[in-house]
């Protein structure tokens, strides 16, 4: 009876831990490096965010609650013109994640980082995960 209750205990407890999406290659817990909102760039007549840095591997993407259907592009900043990096995209609805995986390729600069930046067609609130 003791070993039963003792089980019992144990499962509500592991079911108070959380569950979620959220989770990386590497460590297994994924880093939250930023967020910040897609602010409209009148140079080149789209939305984006300023870059956050990543150490490679995977890096994900989080809209907000509040932010459109829309496709998200990932673009890897270097400098110069014309320079950055195209990543890949995703069609996201509000508050949906995204893992961008093997990542690596786009790690250099005397960092050893990749700074990623997302466009999209729309305004909204982006958070970025390494």
């Amino acid at each position: 009876m003791k070993k039963i209750g003792m089980s019992i205990v144990a499962f509500a407890f592991a079911m108070t831990i959380p569950f979620s999406s959220a989770e990386a290659s590497g460590n297994g817990i994924w880093d939250f490096v930023g967020a910040g909102g897609l602010w409209y760039n009148s140079s080149y007549g789209f939305y984006n965010t300023w870059a956050h840095n990543s150490w490679g591997g995977d890096f994900m993407i989080k809209t907000g609650s509040d932010t459109p259907n829309a496709k998200y592009k990932l673009w890897e900043s270097d400098p110069g013109s014309n320079n950055d990096d195209y990543v890949g995209a995703v069609f996201l609805a509000p508050g949906d994640e995204y893992p961008f995986r093997n990542i690596n390729r786009f790690v250099d600069g005397s960092n050893n980082q990749a700074e990623f930046y997302v466009t999209a067609n729309n305004g909204g609130e982006i958070t970025f995960y390494d």
